[in-house]
């Protein structure tokens, strides 16, 4: 086991991966703390013991990074959420620099359509919808704090347009694409057709123009489209990126998710981000709540490929 080694010396139950070269692609929170019977767990996933059941996993690419996400901004914050969800309906056009983009991240077989995404755009009415509902010292959070951008309104240009200094919590549920010849050429689908001097893509060199400040950012990508076991977990680019435009806590996908497994796990995350959980703990209760709810949802498939980026330490402040 990776973690017996040092099992007894880790006296707090949340725990920070910088995995080396030889590790990265491992989805800790999947590793098992004991020997099990495997015909006995064949049909309960509930009862397996995962490393997620004892840590509160959270994961970095160095120290220096982790180090100047708890130095970045906390709050205050007029804008409680932007949400994002172009969904991609089947029917739209694509222009010519995005199928220039998705042929230089088919590494192995050619991108002719996006999948479309219809899950998002109730993923993300629903986060509006259970922020709106929290309740702190003061009540609910009021309705305009919350922006949710569907469809052609979630393009790169309404993007950029916004003030993103202000904003709490950015979440983005779209196609991203990892370029594992050029990290920063990957990028962030945001329309097909590109418009008012867009191409619709937000490269990774992009992201630290935003100047995010976000408490929080979650990539809920449903298809990571990494098409080599070595741009897996290649989320260095995305990541940094946030990171120093001010990001505190990222949320992102390691390999491609299922729409509606990743619709669930983000309500769940929410709900406990809603009640005053850290980031780093509502994932990994979400997670957790998966597992109880049995079926094919507990399997890892659905959970372990979401990680939380950053500190773990620290409550989310509090929207002005």
């Amino acid at each position: 086991s990776l973690i017996k080694p040092i099992d007894q010396v880790i006296s707090n139950d949340a725990l920070v991966i910088i995995p080396s070269e030889s590790v990265k692609g491992i989805p800790f929170e999947t590793l098992l703390t004991e020997e099990v019977d495997k015909s006995a767990h064949l049909h309960s996933d509930e009862s397996i013991p995962y490393l997620l059941n004892r840590h509160k996993i959270s994961y970095s690419f160095s120290a220096s990074l982790l180090e100047l996400q708890q130095e970045n901004r906390t709050g205050p914050f007029k804008r409680e959420l932007l949400a994002l969800a172009p969904v991609f309906d089947e029917s739209q056009e694509y222009s010519r620099e995005l199928k220039a983009f998705l042929r230089s991240v088919s590494s192995q077989r050619p991108i002719e359509r996006l999948v479309s995404l219809p899950g998002t755009a109730r993923e993300v009415v629903q986060i509006g919808n259970i922020l709106h509902g929290r309740k702190d010292r003061v009540g609910s959070m009021p309705a305009e704090s919350n922006t949710i951008l569907l469809r052609q309104q979630a393009g790169e240009h309404e993007l950029k347009s916004i003030d993103l200094s202000d904003t709490r919590i950015l979440h983005i549920a779209t196609h991203s694409f990892i370029n594992p010849s050029n990290p920063d050429s990957s990028g962030i689908v945001l329309e097909t057709n590109g418009r008012k001097g867009e191409d619709g893509i937000l490269y990774a060199k992009e992201i630290l123009d935003l100047r995010i400040d976000a408490e929080l950012v979650v990539l809920s990508s449903c298809d990571t489209a990494s098409q080599t076991e070595d741009a897996r977990f290649e989320l260095s680019g995305f990541t940094k990126g946030f990171v120093f435009a001010g990001a505190r806590h990222l949320i992102a996908s390691t390999w491609p998710a299922d729409d509606v497994g990743t619709q669930i796990l983000m309500q769940r995350f929410y709900t406990h981000i809603a009640s005053g959980v850290p980031p780093n703990q509502a994932l990994t209760s979400a997670k957790r709540d998966l597992i109880e709810m049995g079926g094919p949802i507990a399997n890892p498939y659905f959970w372990a490929g979401f990680i939380h980026i950053g500190a773990p330490e620290g409550m989310m402040r509090e929207a002005a």
